[in-house]
């Protein structure tokens, strides 16, 4: 009885480590490209630098293609593994699917004559088209040219989607994976498993060859045979097997074709060239043919994982999510091809706004894990600790660290334990994050915008959906935002959001706002420019609602100053939604979310039975909004002066509240004259005190932090 019940402790414990898991992780990468070089001393230099997890790349083509000539091709694996673990490092396995081919001997140059490898015929081998998209090519990443050891001679390569052979062998190899290592995951030591199919270690179809026709060329994948056919096959069951349908639907472009079997699919021309996903309905059914192969994958490897362990995570291992290589990856539609997924890892490039993509995966996956990876990249170390910070702050679970010299680089070991420190160290959980106005991204508009190149000097010139976002930024205080995916383009459900759903910012509070002894008059403030519309729709005690926009640049987020009588109470912005009748009006969807909401204060002078005239005005200007009916007269119930006096307001941002700890953090505010201190608002982790006797000319707020909650942020 004793024995059972153990058992069954024991279970729910391994139950509660899957489930339970919030804390954040900072990984240390290993590729595995070398097999020679085991790299243990890096894994134990990363754990003595505090990083908590191990990343680590478990290749097909060594194990089941025999690409090296050892007893044992697992044993790099295993050692790898055991000597993480004996640090207390948790595991993530990237499971990579891409193939190195052993098909030269020694000494022979690469060629564009590639044989048949790993059993698959010519037909299922993933085929590029060159620049001039005429020519097919082999899908080549890169090889040696001089290698001097057998097993280093080849090139790495990919199978196609299309082919059935290449779903079943990564299921294949994916199950003896999962047995290999079932006592770690019976243990939960494992974070979670991801597939990759690119040589570049990534989820989606390559973006380049080594082997086009003048060497390296920029090319979209895929057009082997199998890919065309099963191309057909999906046309046929989409339009009815009825031909004359589809001609209706692509139009010219099908003119060349007599029959379902005589059909190509669009081809690119010059390098990136994606207009060829944009060539009206035969662009698109390329296009989601290409995203229904990549869901179709994940699901398998998904359900593959899922059908041997429930308890495990499963994530996509994908590049960057919206960025220019990404068109070629086929990965804009991530959320509909992550159905299902526990989580999503990305990575971008050192010089991109990191925030804005971690923004976009956040939002579209709101209860799932969001990670990242940090590539090295030559000595700026400054630009990878804020890809860390920036990844980090905005809600990241893991954060991989790629290619990381830890044994010979100092500067590498001292920023890589700064990080540990300041956002592991003492078992640091994913925090919430607190946005700040929502925006629209498409799969459609970033077809057409090319992807995003994240200017961060010059958003305006950048693709729309990083504008958008870059603005709402300008004017939210730098908060993060919440910036939905419409992927319309590939699912055909267009995109619905509830007010619910939507991130209201509410007012913009200065650190310290002072209404002198006469109140704040309009003044003589400018008037604004002729295309500013706006209105109040409603007034309450509690709120005021409306919109504002400016007509001719819909792109534009208006500040709203909110008045009672001649006294500005606060400002606020109109980048709220759901508005299809602004659309409307404007012919523009950007108008879906130019409305506001001021919440009003619950303690303030003006709440004391006493009439208030109503007033709003785009922000710095004397220009009012125009009013729908009778609502300039506003009289709330309170205990309220009815006259503005003197007024002073600290607020207190979360960002001055990180390192909060048991010791009280103590805030001196000078005043001119007695006054009322009230807690406008607290958080259940915090308790806050006044010097209440004396406030003739100073008193003191004290801030603590309960001591059993370690370091939290809040806000007061």
């Amino acid at each position: 009885m004793k024995r059972i019940t153990f058992t069954i402790f024991l279970f729910i414990l391994v139950q509660n480590l899957f489930a339970q898991d919030n804390k954040r992780y900072l990984a240390f990468s290993l590729i595995n490209l070398d097999h020679r070089n085991p790299q243990l001393n890096d894994i134990n230099q990363a754990a003595d630098l505090g990083m908590n997890a191990f990343i680590i790349s478990i290749r097909k083509d060594v194990i089941v293609g025999k690409k090296v000539s050892v007893s044992n091709p697992w044993q790099q694996y295993d050692d790898q593994i055991a000597t993480a673990r004996s640090r207390g490092m948790k595991i993530c396995f990237r499971i990579v699917f891409a193939t190195w081919c052993n098909n030269k001997t020694v000494g022979e140059p690469l060629n564009n004559n590639v044989p048949t490898c790993s059993g698959f015929d010519a037909s299922e081998r993933m085929l590029g088209l060159d620049a001039k998209g005429i020519a097919k090519v082999h899908q080549q990443s890169f090889g040696y040219t001089g290698c001097d050891v057998f097993d280093d001679c080849g090139q790495m390569m990919t199978t196609s989607l299309s082919s059935q052979k290449t779903i079943d062998e990564m299921q294949d190899f994916t199950k003896e994976v999962l047995q290999r290592y079932k006592p770690i995951i019976d243990a939960g030591d494992v974070i979670y498993l991801s597939a990759v199919i690119t040589p570049e270690q990534e989820f989606g179809f390559p973006f380049f060859t080594t082997k086009g026709l003048d060497g390296v060329t920029n090319v979209l994948f895929d057009y082997s045979q199998s890919m065309i056919i099963g191309f057909r096959d999906w046309l046929k069951v989409k339009y009815t097997n009825d031909f004359t349908k589809l001609k209706t639907n692509w139009g010219s472009y099908a003119n060349p074709f007599s029959s379902f079997n005589t059909l190509e699919p669009p081809k690119p021309t010059g390098q990136y060239n994606w207009s060829v996903f944009l060539l009206g309905q035969a662009g698109n059914d390329w296009y989601n043919y290409r995203h229904m192969l990549l869901k179709g994958y994940s699901t398998a490897f998904l359900k593959t994982v899922k059908n041997f362990d429930n308890r495990l995570k499963v994530i996509n291992d994908f590049g960057s999510l919206n960025d220019q290589v990404s068109v070629q990856r086929g990965t804009f539609g991530f959320k509909d091809i992550g159905e299902g997924t526990d989580g999503i890892k990305m990575n971008s490039n050192p010089y991109q706004d990191h925030r804005f993509i971690m923004d976009v995966a956040r939002t579209n996956f709101p209860d799932k894990w969001i990670m990242m990876e940090v590539e090295s990249f030559k000595e700026r170390t400054d630009l990878q600790e804020l890809h860390f910070t920036e990844a980090f702050t905005h809600g990241a679970k893991l954060v991989g660290a790629f290619a990381f010299d830890v044994i010979n680089n100092q500067a590498h070991r001292e920023m890589l334990q700064r990080m540990t420190d300041k956002f592991i160290k003492g078992n640091q959980q994913v925090e919430k994050i607190e946005t700040c106005g929502t925006t629209i991204s498409s799969v459609y508009e970033l077809l057409e915008d090319g992807g995003c190149a994240f200017k961060k000097n010059d958003p305006n010139s950048d693709c729309r959906s990083y504008k958008d976002w870059a603005n709402l930024k300008k004017v939210n205080g730098d908060k993060p935002v919440k910036v939905f995916l419409d992927e319309g383009f590939v699912t055909g459900k267009p995109l619905k959001l509830s007010p619910l759903a939507l991130s209201s910012c509410s007012s913009i509070p200065n650190f310290t706002e002072l209404y002198s002894t006469d109140c704040q008059k309009v003044g003589n403030k400018p008037k604004a420019n002729d295309g500013l519309k706006g209105m109040i729709e409603t007034s309450s005690c509690d709120k005021i609602t409306g919109w504002a926009v400016n007509a001719k640049n819909l792109d534009e987020i208006q500040l709203i100053d909110i008045y009672l009588d001649s006294v500005k109470i606060g400002t606020t912005q109109a980048n709220l939604g759901n508005r299809p009748d602004l659309v409307t009006t404007f012919n523009n969807p950007k108008a879906n979310f130019r409305s506001f909401s001021f919440l009003l204060p619950d303690s303030a002078w003006y709440k004391s039975g006493q009439v208030k005239r109503i007033f709003a005005r785009f922000a710095n200007t004397s220009t009012l909004l125009e009013d729908s009916g009778d609502l300039k007269i506003l009289a709330c119930e309170g205990n309220g002066s009815g006259s503005c006096g003197a007024k002073y307001r600290l607020i207190i941002s979360p960002d001055s509240l990180t390192n909060v700890l048991t010791k009280a953090t103590e805030y001196k505010i000078a005043v001119s004259s007695n006054t009322k201190w009230m807690i406008s608002k607290n958080v259940n982790w915090l308790s806050t005190s006044v010097d209440a006797s004396s406030f003739n000319n100073s008193f003191v707020l004290k801030i603590t932090a309960n001591p059993d909650t370690g370091t939290r942020k809040g806000k007061v």
